[in-house]
């Protein structure tokens, strides 16, 4: 009985927020670095400079690269992100967290966990989410949901206590900030700069540089929008991305596909399965299941198809399915898929879809699956 008691007490005694705790443990994240010459290497980051790049390879060692070889730093461990009242989204790409401070028809400003005061250009925003996981419809105007779920569109003029709405009926109409659950605003798009810091606490951050050094804590150059200075400097522990040259690559995971059944024996189409939908930059692995054809658009400039093809150890006493990647009518590679195989595959120039098709051995669609383990395709 008093064990029990025991148990109950514990159970309702509160308890802090372990998150930036376990966020930030100080030690190094197992990433995957995606490489200019060559493919993925499993690593923990060391220390970086614009002339060289120092990685721990997970299988040998440490690796001390020049600069321009290493495009992107992708943690791949777990990993708790860090809680924020406010996240402000722009139109490049960039995504700013912290705790409102204040707000009006310019600009919004809010407190960053190490940035401190932010100062934004609501010209520049395209959402921000006072409320996490909240919806927004798509639109051709500004629009405001409301705690409750209610929806207004129109023109906002402010964002703030309060936030106000002209809506598409004429109304001028003020809400009091704790009834917003998120705005988005209607401002053109932009392209996105590189390099960029992806941090635990939902930080997207673009700058003109980005360093490591040997204490393992990060070398930032001031950002346009702080007011001061940074209050301290994170550690690669806090590290989500490191994107050096995003324009270089992009995960195949991410890119539109069309599947077509290419048997009766499957009646439907199955998809390719990402094993993690909520990967950083979409980087993770994919699944297939045959037989069936996989289109995949490619963007301009595609150059080559990198990933290691794996097949479920489970289903290696069945027959082995057949993996055929084409562009158009050129087969690029064929291969049956027994165990692990390395592909580092050259796209031809011009090519605007890649398509793989499985085609399963003698028991038919049993076990006539694949992994394509954290596909890229990289970029000219």
């Amino acid at each position: 009985m008093i064990r029990h008691s025991l148990l109950l007490i514990l159970m309702l005694l509160p308890f802090p927020d372990l998150s930036p705790v376990m966020a930030d443990t100080g030690r190094s994240p197992k990433c995957l670095a995606i490489l200019q010459s060559e493919g993925p290497r499993l690593v923990e980051p060391g220390v970086m400079d614009d002339q060289s790049v120092e990685l721990f390879d997970l299988e040998s060692g440490w690796l001390e690269l020049p600069a321009d070889e290493c495009l992107a730093i992708i943690r791949k461990d777990g990993w708790i992100p860090r809680r924020a009242s406010t996240r402000v989204h722009l139109n490049d790409g960039q995504v700013f967290s912290g705790s409102l401070i204040s707000s009006d028809s310019e600009v919004i400003m809010i407190d960053h966990l190490w940035m401190r005061e932010l100062e934004i250009p609501l010209e520049n925003v395209i959402r921000i989410d006072f409320k996490p996981g909240t919806k927004i419809p798509a639109g051709d105007t500004d629009r405001l949901v409301l705690v409750n779920g209610d929806l207004l569109t129109g023109f906002i003029d402010q964002v703030g206590n309060p936030t106000i709405i002209e809506t598409d009926d004429g109304q001028r109409i003020e809400v009091p900030s704790d009834r917003v659950a998120a705005v988005a605003l209607m401002n053109d798009p932009r392209p996105p700069a590189w390099p960029q810091l992806w941090t635990v606490d939902g930080l997207r951050m673009s700058v003109p540089n980005i360093a490591i050094d040997d204490t393992d804590h990060l070398v930032l150059p001031p950002h346009p929008f702080m007011k001061g200075r940074y209050e301290r400097l994170p550690r690669t522990s806090e590290i989500v991305a490191l994107v050096i040259k995003g324009d270089h690559f992009v995960p195949l995971a991410e890119l539109p596909v069309v599947t077509t059944s290419t048997e009766p024996a499957r009646r439907t189409s199955t998809s390719p399965r990402k094993s993690d939908s909520f990967a950083p930059l979409g980087l993770t692995d994919l699944h297939f299941s045959g037989p069936a054809k996989f289109n995949f658009q490619l963007p301009d400039g595609s150059s080559r198809l990198r990933s290691t093809i794996t097949r479920p150890q489970r289903s290696r006493k069945w027959s082995n399915p057949i993996l055929r990647i084409s562009a158009g009518d050129q087969l690029l590679w064929e291969q049956e898929i027994e165990s692990t195989h390395l592909v580092d595959i050259p796209i031809p120039p011009v090519t605007e879809s890649l398509t793989m098709e499985i085609v399963c051995g003698m028991h038919g669609p049993v076990h006539c699956g694949i992994t394509l383990n954290d596909p890229l395709i990289m970029k000219e």
